[in-house]
């Protein structure tokens, strides 16, 4: 398995990019646009995000639900999404 590293407000994930090939249209799946986040020396992405928003998008990822946290607004999830 191979995995990229996303450095997020300070919390490091690692995401199986099998997984993420099982959804083309994620924008980590964009080499072109991630390549501005990369840190090659550090061998990660960095992304300026909500860490709340992101872990949602973790879960998508190995779960393949798309849920919201109550504790999120909605109209803060959408944005977000869009």
């Amino acid at each position: 398995m191979t995995f990229h590293i996303y450095l997020v407000a300070g919390y490091t994930y690692e995401l199986n990019t099998e997984n993420m090939k099982k959804i083309p249209s994620l924008i980590l799946n964009n080499s072109v646009y991630m390549k501005q986040f990369y840190d090659p020396i550090r061998q990660v992405y960095c992304i300026s995000r909500n860490r709340a928003f992101f872990e949602i998008l973790v879960f998508y990822i190995n779960h393949g639900i798309l849920s919201r946290p109550i504790d999120i607004p909605l109209d803060l999830y959408i944005e977000e999404l869009e």
